[in-house]
């Protein structure tokens, strides 16, 4: 039988919607390191400190998109179990749309994470290979305190799975708290079930964000995250515009990503210039000394002792 779509109809989803944005942003970030690391080529080096933008990237547009898929599917895992003790529409609804990359339908905000990763440190040859350009690139050292510039949150990336399925039950919590607070009318519909299993999916996409699979744990990764909706154009509640979102190419595949302007002083919280191994950059060059000086004058530059090529 073919299912209905999602609808605003008969149910308004605010209630839902304010519930989980206000639950994933006051969610335990962690206790960050002193510094963390963000791994890039000279060009992103250049860019980053001569221009003073971090990219911020589609987080299902990355290297290995399977990351957010492990969230995804972990919590189908719990849908179904679920879903054999009590069938329910929100449940049948929830794992649909789990399965269904873009929703059709445009009636309901949607959001989609936007993040810059960074390592916890830099003295493990898989930080190298994996994202310092095979130990060619460079690693940024930022201090943890006051990198963050808003609307991003620092959170710590989260491998321990008894952790990840608590925090897919409390977000089904969230959703089905908002659904209890609408009019008993509404809340008894079908239609308010659908809505709120679409909720849950877009919801899940987001927290899916902060979860990768344990034998990743080594990664020690951090995430600068925004939650943004997908419509350009959107004004925030204080009253600004979302910048638009920009588009690049890199290895066929299409990746969206937004900017982020670091003002002089987030800027001077790089307290370090780690290059690579294998890089072609000296320590001593006198262009990175002039580029480094102008964006942070206390960072040191030096060179990573681990021998990756």
């Amino acid at each position: 039988m073919k299912s209905s779509p999602v609808s605003t109809t008969a149910a308004s989803p605010d209630e839902s919607i304010t519930r989980c944005i206000a639950w994933l942003g006051h969610l335990p970030p962690g206790s960050p390191p002193q510094q963390i690391y963000h791994f890039t080529d000279a060009v992103g080096l250049a860019g980053l400190l001569g221009e003073g933008v971090l990219r911020a990237s589609l987080v299902t547009s990355l290297n290995d998109c399977s990351e957010v898929l492990y969230g995804l599917r972990l919590a189908k895992e719990i849908l179904r179990r679920r879903r054999r003790k009590e069938p329910r529409v929100f449940l049948e609804t929830a794992l649909r749309y789990l399965d269904t990359p873009f929703v059709p339908r445009r009636a309901l905000r949607e959001f989609a994470p936007f993040v810059v990763s960074f390592c916890g440190r830099l003295d493990k040859s898989v930080h190298w290979l994996h994202y310092g350009q095979a130990g060619r690139g460079v690693a940024i050292g930022f201090d943890s305190a006051s990198i963050v510039p808003p609307p991003f949150r620092l959170v710590r990336v989260e491998y321990a799975r008894r952790v990840q399925e608590s925090l897919i039950a409390g977000l089904m919590e969230q959703v089905q708290a908002g659904l209890a607070a609408a009019p008993a009318g509404v809340r008894d519909s079908r239609s308010a079930y659908q809505n709120a299993g679409f909720l849950f999916s877009m919801f899940m996409r987001l927290l899916a964000a902060q979860f990768k699979d344990r034998c990743f744990s080594e990664e020690e990764e951090w995430r600068l995250i925004h939650y943004r909706p997908l419509k350009d154009g959107v004004v925030s509640k204080a009253g600004r515009r979302l910048p638009r979102m920009r588009y690049r190419a890199v290895e066929g595949r299409v990746i969206p990503y937004e900017e982020i302007a670091l003002t002089p002083r987030q800027l001077r919280t790089v307290r370090s210039v780690v290059i690579g191994y294998s890089s072609a950059l000296n320590i001593d060059d006198h262009g990175l000394g002039m580029l480094v000086r102008n964006a942070s004058p206390e960072a040191a530059i030096s060179r990573s002792d681990v021998p990756v090529r």
